[in-house]
């Protein structure tokens, strides 16, 4: 897959049987740069006190091994995905050389 899914698309990744919704994109957790920010779906994120969030999941394109419903594209979001995903592209090109 060569370009991100947009938010609010359902997937199966290959870690797990769970069915996550994507929140977000292109975010960094403990050093590491991840493509997605998902949570379970349906059940969503909890916020616990003291500010601490469960339920949230990092994952990578290469990841995803079945989707069930691409979210809401329109042309801000086209645009917005291809401004990220030549940001990606050249992370991931950094990344592999080092």
């Amino acid at each position: 897959m060569d370009y991100l899914l947009p938010i609010g698309s359902i997937v199966k990744t290959n870690k797990s049987d769970i069915q996550f919704i994507i929140i977000g994109h292109d975010y960094t957790d403990k050093g590491t740069r991840y493509n997605y920010v998902a949570t379970i779906h349906p059940v969503g994120f909890e916020y616990i006190l003291p500010k601490k969030l469960q339920n949230i999941f990092f994952f990578d394109k290469k990841d995803i091994e079945e989707i069930y419903f691409i979210g809401y594209v329109d042309d801000e979001i086209k645009e917005q995905m291809r401004i990220t995903n030549c940001d990606i592209r050249k992370y991931e090109r950094e990344k592999k050389n080092g």
